[in-house]
């Protein structure tokens, strides 16, 4: 960055008026009013987007403001640190220039005195120009770096959980998830654009790291700071658009960037079977398909289905297990079940509630019962073995 342009020099008086008459976020807020109504593009952006906005322009007062005190210390990119990742991908450089104009309109018309317009005149062009280098920059080479970075990331995660080091070289491109974190598959558009499905993340409060595995679109996703940690299992839901068509498979949530394999793992082998499960929804939970990825040989498949099922019912006081066993044995008919265990229907029929409630699988239901007779097989033959 080239050395900031001086301004006429102001007085301690002129610096003291400066500092307590200038507030970043009413005079953003006007900006972001103005150019409203003035820039059609504003109009019809997001609140999410807008809000981001909001946020970049009371940098760029803050910044002038660090400016007009101390010319030598000030640095226009500090107005971009705030999201330059969604800035450049959301808004183009044209778009960014007229926001500046709109917002130097309005610092302008509220300094006092001639040597703050002109300091706001020459900080304006300041930024234009870190705004240029910006974009060319995140645009030509360090988007292209950041890119690589993030096929990296999926093709870690594709093998094993990601390291410490990997999880903040991430954060440094940008990368401003927190807490949970789902992988999502599917097809790639046709016409190319992974944008889209950035901006669409960016839209419902969550970043996503982008990439392919196997002829297949990867999403890793996590909810950015100010949003709720539970907005995770919405957020595939929000950018399935994003993805090309035919099925959208969403991994379980897991704790964080460095579990995120396990999220992987299962929407991979999920993408793998859907074609032989009945799902027809846009979005695909790979844990709804469990019996299929277990007949695929999905260890963590075969692992969640005895924890959801069998384990639960072997814990339980009365023998649920059995009657559970003996009821999907008899092809769901309660009086045989009944003749097998040596009790009266009705006995089975409230254990059939309490397999539910223990379990929250029905039974009676002919999906849930196929999961649950898969998850006693595997138990059964687990605790064969052990």
């Amino acid at each position: 960055m080239s050395q900031l342009l001086h301004p006429v020099s102001a007085g301690p008086n002129d610096r003291l008026a400066f500092s307590t008459q200038l507030d970043a976020g009413a005079l953003s807020a006007r900006a972001i009013e103005r150019a409203q109504n003035s820039l059609p593009w504003l109009r019809e952006m997001p609140a999410r987007r807008v809000a981001v906005l909001d946020r970049v322009t009371q940098a760029g007062i803050r910044s002038f403001q660090a400016y007009f005190r101390d010319p030598d210390s000030a640095d226009p990119m500090e107005m971009f640190a705030v999201a330059p990742r969604e800035l450049v991908r959301s808004v183009t450089l044209q778009q960014t220039l007229q926001l500046m104009r709109v917002t130097s309109s309005v610092v302008e018309e509220t300094v006092a005195t001639a040597r703050e317009r002109e300091a706001s005149v020459v900080f304006s062009r300041q930024l234009a120009f870190a705004a240029a280098e910006l974009y060319a920059t995140v645009g030509d080479g360090s988007g292209l770096w950041e890119r690589r970075l993030e096929q990296y990331v999926v093709d870690a995660a594709s093998r094993g959980p990601l390291s410490d080091s990997l999880h903040q070289r991430i954060r440094a491109v940008g990368w401003r998830g927190y807490g949970s974190v789902v992988a999502a598959i599917g097809a790639l558009p046709e016409d190319g654009d992974t944008d889209r499905l950035r901006r669409l993340a960016w839209d419902a409060g969550a970043d996503v790291l982008v990439g392919t595995w196997e002829d297949r679109l990867v999403a890793i996703a996590s909810v950015v700071e100010g949003h709720e940690a539970d907005d995770i299992r919405g957020v595939v839901a929000a950018i399935a658009d994003g993805f090309g068509a035919g099925p959208v498979l969403a991994g379980p949530a897991v704790a964080d960037m460095t579990e995120a394999w396990r999220s992987l793992a299962a929407a991979s082998v999920a993408a793998d079977v859907v074609a032989a499960s009945d799902a027809t929804t846009r979005v695909i939970e790979a844990d709804d398909l469990l019996p299929e990825r277990a007949l695929a040989g999905d260890d963590l498949a075969r692992a969640a289905l005895v924890e959801r099922a069998y384990t639960p019912l072997r814990k339980a006081r009365q023998p649920l297990l059995e009657t559970a066993r003996r009821f999907v044995e008899a092809g769901g008919a309660v009086e045989v079940a009944a003749r097998r265990l040596d009790v009266h229907p009705n006995t089975v029929r409230y254990r059939l509630k309490r397999i539910a409630e223990v379990t929250g699988l029905d039974p009676t239901a002919a999906r849930d019962s196929f999961v649950l007779q898969c998850a006693l097989r595997l138990g059964l033959m687990q605790e064969a073995r052990g």
